[in-house]
């Protein structure tokens, strides 16, 4: 026989427990694995950031307080707005943390994260946005055997499937890119004795999403084309301040070039890479 008051001491006990652990999980990841150098202001609650979240949070409450003040549950328009508003809470709540260390500050940050496109590696801001993004639309397309609503499930699945397609088309091409890249190096010995290489990649046409290539990554192009881990890549077309002798110094430019365009690479599988290797002494 089952005790009313004792099931929902144990949904209040087991509920305060999971809202407990976004909040230990930060301090005992603070504890054991802080972030250094510049990772520790991008994971630092700002005071500025707290407020904002506060403020939405704020915001969230008062539109659920209003909507249980209605009365409008039992309606089917009425499961429609509860449905907005989860949607909108969740949402929020999900956005939170990112507005809580300083990102989302502005119209141009929420489009990156709602609005796919050449978006680099950003779209890290979406990923506790999806699930209340979902129950928003959910809600606000209607009924579940409204016309409107099957229509507009037709529409986003193809704008999705859409938007995969060019998606999978660009990290194909960064795939032969860098491919070919390896394999261009792998077959000339002109990098052989350099161990500090700035990079000029006009190629970024091939780049997925419009992402640039990190320093670490061509330090793993090379390494995979040579071999070996004996050269550093300069982060691009660096500023070299010869004035530091904690700056390392470039001693080898390399150029990258492509002689097919997008549509001509996808068709024949083949970016037609070029290298160009070229010692350099810019301090002297």
């Amino acid at each position: 026989m089952s005790v009313p008051g004792a099931n929902r001491w144990n949904a209040y006990f087991y509920s305060a427990l999971f809202a407990t652990l976004a909040p230990l999980y930060w301090i005992s990841d603070r504890r054991f694995n802080a972030p250094q150098e510049i990772y520790l202001g991008l994971y630092t609650p700002q005071k500025l950031g707290m407020l904002k979240a506060l403020l939405l949070l704020i915001v969230c409450a008062v539109m659920v307080f209003w909507f249980l003040k209605s009365r409008k549950g039992g309606t089917l328009e009425g499961k429609r707005y509860a449905l907005v508003i989860a949607g909108i809470t969740i949402t929020a709540l999900g956005a939170s943390p990112y507005i809580v260390g300083g990102h989302l500050v502005d119209i141009s940050a929420w489009m990156i994260a709602f609005v796919p496109g050449s978006s680099d590696w950003d779209s890290r801001h979406q990923l506790l946005l999806g699930l209340g993004l979902a129950v928003t639309l959910v809600g606000l397309i209607g009924p579940i055997d409204s016309i409107f609503k099957r229509r507009s499930i037709n529409v986003l699945i193809g704008l999705c499937a859409a938007l995969n397609i060019t998606y999978m088309h660009g990290y194909y091409l960064d795939s032969l890119k860098q491919d070919q890249i390896i394999s261009a190096i792998r077959d000339s010995d002109a990098l052989t004795e350099s161990r500090f290489v700035m990079i000029d990649d006009t190629t970024d046409r091939f780049n997925a999403r419009g992402r640039g290539y990190r320093s670490y990554e061509w330090d793993g192009i090379l390494a995979k084309a040579l071999g070996d881990s004996d050269r550093t890549v300069l982060g691009g077309m660096a500023y070299v301040d010869c004035n530091d002798p904690l700056t390392p110094v470039p001693d080898t430019l390399l150029t990258i070039t492509a002689r097919n365009g997008r549509f001509e690479s996808t068709l024949t599988r083949d970016i037609g890479i070029e290298l160009s290797v070229e010692s350099i002494q810019p301090c002297k």
